[in-house]
C-alpha cells in the first residue's frame, strides 16, 4: 500500500479505481476459496476481513490522492517561485547603477559625461540613477559663509 498509494502519483480516482481492482480479484479469490471447500469456509469471519481491508484501501486511496495533490500543489509554487525568482532577476538587472571613474571639477563639482561636456554634479547623478536631490547648507559650510550669522537651526528631515 506505500508503494501503491504514497509513491505513485495517481489521483483521488485512480486510487479509488486500483482500490475496486483489488477489492475485486479479492473477492473473485474469496469465491474461488468458498467453491474449492465450502465447508471449511468461514463466511462471516472472511466477510469481516473483506470489509476492514476495503475500508483501509479506501484510506490509502484518498492519503494517496491528498498526497498527490499536495505534490502537484508544490510543484506549481515551485514554478511559481521560479517565475517570480527571474522577474526579480530581471527587475535587478534594470536598476540603475553608477561605477567606475567619474571625473569630477575640484572646484566647482560638475562632473564631465563621455562626451566631454561638464554637468552640475545633481542632474548627472538624476539622469543616472533614481535619486532626487534637496539643497542645504552644512554647519561648516554656513560658519564659513556667513561667519558671524550663528549656527543655523537643523530643519526637519536632516
Amino acid at each position: 500500500p506505500p508503494f501503491s498509494f504514497g509513491l505513485l502519483a495517481l489521483s483521488l480516482r485512480q486510487h479509488l479505481a486500483v482500490v475496486f481492482a483489488v477489492m475485486s480479484l479479492y473477492a473473485g479469490l474469496l469465491a474461488m476459496e468458498y467453491f474449492q471447500n465450502p465447508m471449511a469456509f468461514n463466511a462471516r469471519y472472511q466477510i469481516f476481513l473483506f470489509v476492514l481491508f476495503g475500508i483501509l484501501l479506501v484510506w490509502f486511496a484518498f492519503f494517496g490522492g491528498f498526497v498527490s495533490n499536495l505534490r502537484r500543489s508544490l510543484r506549481a509554487q515551485k514554478a511559481a517561485g521560479a517565475r517570480a525568482n527571474d522577474e526579480l532577476s530581471d527587475a535587478l538587472r534594470k536598476v540603475k547603477t553608477l561605477h567606475g571613474l567619474l571625473p569630477i571639477c575640484a572646484s566647482c563639482k560638475k562632473i564631465r559625461d563621455g562626451q566631454g561636456g561638464w554637468h552640475p554634479i545633481e542632474s548627472y547623478l538624476r539622469d543616472r540613477s533614481d535619486a532626487e536631490f534637496s539643497h542645504g547648507i552644512c554647519p561648516d559650510c554656513a560658519k564659513t559663509l556667513f561667519p558671524g550669522a550663528g549656527t543655523p537651526s537643523r530643519q526637519q528631515g536632516d
